[in-house]
């Protein structure tokens, strides 16, 4: 399992400069699909309500931040495979845009732990309201 461990401390020193104070609750090196046959590795950052998508490497550079709340969709059909769907409400593309990771072992259960995090955080911010 690709813990914080597994990120390098370079690294690690980097995603603290660039997200300063922010509690983190998660983070994962993953590798993410930019083009089809085409994987990149990244860092994703969970906070309490929102997802950080970062370059695994010195110096980073945050690339995405996403609102849980702009989540429509996660889908998970391989054991090492993510898949999100985003649509940004604030957005003047309204057109929902698909971030897929994939870990870097192929047996984990990092993307459990991913999904589960997602919905604990959202249950923290809505405890009146069922996740389906």
């Amino acid at each position: 399992m690709a813990t914080t461990s597994n990120i390098p401390k370079d690294i690690q020193d980097s995603l603290r400069d660039v997200l300063g104070k922010q509690k983190i609750g998660l983070k994962r090196l993953v590798r993410m699909e930019t083009k089809p046959e085409k994987m990149e590795n990244k860092v994703l950052v969970f906070s309490a309500c929102r997802l950080f998508i970062l370059a695994a490497k010195t110096p980073t550079k945050l690339e995405h931040s996403i609102p849980y709340l702009d989540i429509q969709d996660i889908a998970s059909k391989k054991q090492n495979q993510l898949s999100l769907t985003v649509c940004r409400r604030h957005s003047s593309t309204a057109q929902p845009q698909v971030y897929t990771f994939h870990t870097l072992e192929v047996q984990t259960e990092e993307i459990d732990h991913i999904i589960t995090h997602i919905g604990t955080s959202l249950k923290a911010i809505f405890p009146s309201v069922p996740l389906e």
